[in-house]
């Protein structure tokens, strides 16, 4: 076993102010683990968390053997575990130990072929996932697996509310509130007054004080002029309040442009929302209050990157570490060889590599 004592602290959950792609030899969670993490990084063909209490980062080859997007992937809330789809079966990977299980769900849907991952509750005590469109929930760490009637609609996406007695659900028009009963079966479901071709914010689209639930709607930016910018897009967020009687549309909005791509990583508070917002020159992670106002950035994504997720029970308090020398495991012995009579060439070289990846939009392909 490597040593696994943590390398230099940082006060509380942080994420680096730059966030780049780790070297091609970073050690593996499974034999030095990594304890909570802030960040999980998609690098098309590899993946990477960032710990949330260290400057400790760690390879994910047991996600990456799934995974081809990193949606398929979800950080639990409080960045301790992954879950990640399978085809019959959901995989969780324990940062803090290195080990790992597999739940089976084929039982709980007949000839099931394909589970997408969509939503941890707050607790990550259950997992939402859709299995052939069929809306499942999975209670960890004991396996019960069971099936959510939606009158016979398929479930795209989901969100659940901070208590976990609700659910959000992307069905397949509009989106509903699921109510739960105290046994955990359906006791109603609620249409949201969404207009047309709006859907669900992602998973985290629920606010922490259960008031509030963002959907959002892409537009093509019609003043573009062919060429790369023709596929910017603009984005407007809006947030429905389920807190009344019925729900209703709230008057905050939040719209952004030249994006393209936008998510919802989770919420600094009830007023403010940690955007991910994917532009040409890299990703931005911005906090924005309920009208678009830019409040906080709290970090930059290299172009190499494609994608990245939070562990959103931990953005609350979720500070900016400045950039140091992260520890990604000891160096393969030939590197450090190389390193030590090169003057550290062989490692620059093997930076340089995987920083020619170009990072690229595959979303809908």
């Amino acid at each position: 076993m490597m040593d696994m004592s943590p390398p230099e602290l940082v006060a509380g959950p942080s994420v680096p102010e730059h966030i780049e792609l780790p070297p091609n030899w970073t050690v593996p969670v499974e034999e030095s683990p990594l304890g909570r993490a802030t960040v999980m990084l998609d690098a098309m063909d590899r993946y990477y968390a960032i710990a949330a209490d260290s400057r400790r980062v760690r390879a994910l080859p047991e996600v990456a053997e799934r995974c081809t997007l990193l949606e398929e992937a979800m950080l639990s809330p409080d960045g301790t575990r992954i879950a990640v789809s399978g085809e019959v079966d959901v995989l969780v990977v324990d940062l803090t130990t290195g080990e790992h299980r597999v739940y089976p769900v084929e039982d709980a849907v007949d000839d099931a072929m394909m589970v997408t991952m969509l939503a941890w509750s707050p607790d990550g005590r259950l997992i939402a996932c859709s299995v052939d469109g069929e809306l499942v929930l999975l209670e960890v760490p004991g396996g019960r697996v069971r099936v959510v009637d939606l009158d016979g609609e398929d479930c795209g996406g989901a969100a659940f509310s901070p208590d976990a007695s609700r659910l959000a659900v992307d069905l397949d028009e509009g989106v509903a509130l699921v109510v739960f009963d105290v046994d955990g079966d359906v006791a109603s479901m609620v249409a949201l007054p969404t207009e047309e071709d709006e859907e669900l914010s992602g998973s985290a689209a629920w606010s922490p004080d259960g008031r509030l639930v963002a959907v959002e709607r892409a537009r093509p930016d019609l003043n573009a002029e062919g060429g790369a910018e023709a596929e910017l897009e603009e984005y407007a967020v809006t947030f429905i309040d389920v807190d009344g009687d019925e729900p209703v549309r709230s008057p905050h909005q939040v719209r952004l442009d030249g994006l393209e791509y936008l998510d919802i990583a989770g919420w600094r508070s009830s007023g403010a929302v940690v955007f991910l917002e994917h532009r040409p020159e890299g990703i931005d992670l911005v906090v924005r209050d309920l009208d678009g106002t830019e409040l906080e950035v709290l970090a930059l994504v290299s172009t190499d990157l494609f994608d990245v997720q939070l562990a959103p029970g931990l953005l609350h308090r979720l500070q900016t570490r400045t950039v140091g020398d992260d520890d990604a495991g000891p160096q393969p012995a030939w590197l450090s060889a190389l390193s030590t009579a090169t003057g550290g060439a062989a490692e620059r070289v093997a930076g340089a590599v995987d920083r020619s990846r170009h990072r690229r939009r595959m979303r809908g392909d």
